[in-house]
Formats: C-alpha cells, sequence, structure tokens
C-alpha cells in the first residue's frame, strides 16, 4: 500500500492522536478544533471507516425504530376497529361464496341466528332473474368464522355430527333423514285433490299457501324464510339442470293483465311471447323466452286474491343437453299443480 501523505480537510469531533511517536486508532473528541496534521493513506482509511460503522449503526437503528412505531400503530389501529361477530361472520360467508366462485355481488347475506360459537346465515339472491336463496351454518374457533356446511339437501344425522345446535335452525325446518322431499307430503286419501305420486314422482304441498303439486324424484325441495320454494337438482348453488321457483304474493287488487305489463315494462326492446293457458281451473299467463343468465319461462296463476308464480329455468332451446328436462320439468309441474283452498 502506497504511503503518500496529503492534507485532511477537519473532522469535528475526530483527530488522530500519537505517544511516544506511535499512531493512535482512538479519535477523542476536539472540540470543533482544526486538525492540519497530514494522514497517511492508512490512517484515512481507518478513520473513514470508524465514521462509516457509526453513520451505518444510526441509520439501522433509525429504521428499526421506525418500523416498529409504524407495526405498533397498526397493531392499535386493528385494535381500535374491531370487527362485530355480524361483520365477521359476513366476511367469512362472503369468503366462502368467492372460493365457490358465487357470484357474491348479486347475493345478499343475512344474519339469522347466532348462538355462542354457532350461526346461521341465510344467502339471497339480488338478481331478478335468477331468484332463490340458501342456508349456510357458521362456527367460530380462535375467533375465526368459517363456513361449516351450506346448500340444501343437508341428512339430520350430518348437521349433527358437525354439533350445530338446533337453536340456530329456521323455526320449524325440517332436515330431511333421506331423499324425501324438505316439506312434509300430507296423505294422499286427505289432500284435497292432491295428485297421487308415483315411482319417479314425489308430492309437494303447502297448506299455508294453499297448493300442491308433483315435481321429480330426482330434484330436492328447498324451502326459504322468505316462503320461496325451489326445487333444485342437489344443491341451491345448481344452476346448470333444470329447476323451478316458486313465489307467492298478494295481487293487492291487481289485475293479472296488470302485473304482466308491470313485468314486460322492465324488459323493453325483448320479444318476449305471451300466450294463455289454464293451470288448476285458473287462466294463466305464459311468458317465453325472459332473458337472463339463461332464458327461462314464467308462468302467472292467479287465485283467491293471490298470484302464484312459477319460474322454469334454463329454460333455452340453444342449450339442447337440458331443454328436454326442462320440458318434462314444466309439464309435470304445470299439469299436476292444484290448489288446496277453494
Amino acid at each position: 500500500m502506497l504511503d503518500t501523505p496529503y492534507s485532511s480537510p477537519s473532522f469535528v469531533g475526530s483527530k488522530i492522536s500519537q505517544r511516544n511517536g506511535e499512531k493512535s486508532d482512538r479519535l477523542p473528541y476536539t472540540n470543533g478544533e482544526s486538525n492540519n496534521r497530514k494522514f497517511t493513506c492508512q490512517e484515512r482509511y481507518k478513520i473513514t471507516m470508524k465514521n462509516y460503522r457509526f453513520a451505518t449503526l444510526l441509520m439501522l437503528g433509525a429504521i428499526t425504530s421506525a418500523l416498529l412505531l409504524s407495526a405498533c400503530g397498526l397493531f392499535e389501529s386493528s385494535s381500535a376497529s374491531a370487527r362485530t361477530p355480524e361483520e365477521a361472520i359476513t366476511e367469512a360467508v362472503r369468503d366462502y361464496l368467492e372460493g365457490q366462485g358465487a357470484p357474491i355481488s348479486q347475493m345478499e347475506v343475512q344474519i339469522k341466528q347466532i348462538d355462542g360459537d354457532y350461526a346461521r346465515v341465510e344467502i339471497i339472491s339480488t338478481d331478478p332473474e335468477s331468484p332463490g336463496g340458501f342456508n349456510a351454518f357458521m362456527k367460530r374457533e380462535d375467533n375465526v368464522w368459517t363456513t361449516l356446511v351450506a346448500g340444501s339437501g343437508m341428512e339430520q344425522a350430518h348437521v349433527q355430527s358437525l354439533g350445530i345446535p338446533e337453536s340456530v335452525w329456521p323455526e320449524g325446518w325440517l332436515v330431511p333423514d333421506s331423499d324425501m322431499p324438505a316439506t312434509v307430503a300430507i296423505d294422499p286419501e286427505t289432500s284435497m285433490g292432491c295428485p297421487m305420486p308415483t315411482d319417479e314422482t314425489l308430492l309437494l304441498t303447502d297448506e299455508a299457501r294453499g297448493y300442491c303439486l308433483l315435481y321429480p324424484a330426482s330434484h330436492t325441495v328447498v324451502q326459504l324464510d322468505s316462503g320461496n320454494t325451489e326445487i333444485v337438482v342437489g344443491e341451491l348453488m345448481n344452476h346448470i339442470d333444470p329447476r323451478i321457483s316458486i313465489t307467492v304474493e298478494d295481487l293487492a287488487g291487481r289485475a293479472i293483465e296488470q302485473v304482466v305489463g308491470e313485468f314486460l315494462a322492465g324488459y323493453e326492446g325483448f320479444e318476449i311471447e305471451q300466450s294463455t293457458l289454464t293451470v288448476a281451473g285458473e287462466e294463466a299467463i305464459l311468458l317465453d323466452g325472459i332473458p337472463g343468465q339463461d332464458y327461462y319461462r314464467m308462468v302467472l296463476v292467479p287465485h283467491n286474491g293471490l298470484l302464484y308464480r312459477l319460474d322454469i329455468f334454463p329454460y333455452d332451446e340453444n342449450l339442447v343437453d337440458t331443454l328436454p328436462q326442462a320440458e318434462q320439468l314444466y309439464a309435470l309441474v304445470v299439469d299436476s299443480f292444484t290448489f288446496t283452498t277453494p
């Protein structure tokens, strides 16, 4: 290494001291005194490295302190904005639906019951072209809510094996033990003219709303808290196989023609076919080719001041694989539909 002396600029708080002609690496404070002695390259290197290490330590300390303060701030902010159980449950349900590929932007989560670490929510479709809904049961472990089971057709033994208390079940909800429908079919001999089921069909009765009908044994009945009835294949989320949705509402003095006009006003520009037919002795209106996720068919039947609406979907001529099943479902339900009230 070259040992060429050169002039060094003044370093506040640093100087090289010499004792008995020996060089010292200590850097005592000089109180700002000017240091004009000559330094060799080796001495200069040592001074620079010591200052560099000191500055590096200061910088690392500042960065570490900033990170710790930031983390503390985030923690305090998170603690201050702790979520309620309802918010945590809703977020957990939405995460579940998103994981299932469901259109969560078109679904509403309604919390029905919370009992300790268990809860039940109803998930309702807000898409008018795809009405329906289903239940989901939640459980909290380590302060985290997860979905235990969701959908329809849940067997009682399975529900009980998950430890779901009856306190969060829907009031009057019947959990089928097998492939029986989710509503009780009354005795055909006292069924007020309801059709007899066959080996390939099952009888559905809704005494509260005054109707009964036959549906394929391959389907499952789901009764929603809203009062709507869904007849689906497997799970409620199945929108591929043909299904039917039954809604009963008060006509509120409106004529059936007015109801149809109000409905069609929302589909201006679409060619929706309209015709009449007779259902359970009442003159009904059939609307065909209603646009939605897929085209579907609607039957509107007025009776005793109530409007019975049957939606069959998908009912699309372009869906050649499912159209025959949709036609069979429509024919079976409409032909067997019977009013149990005069």
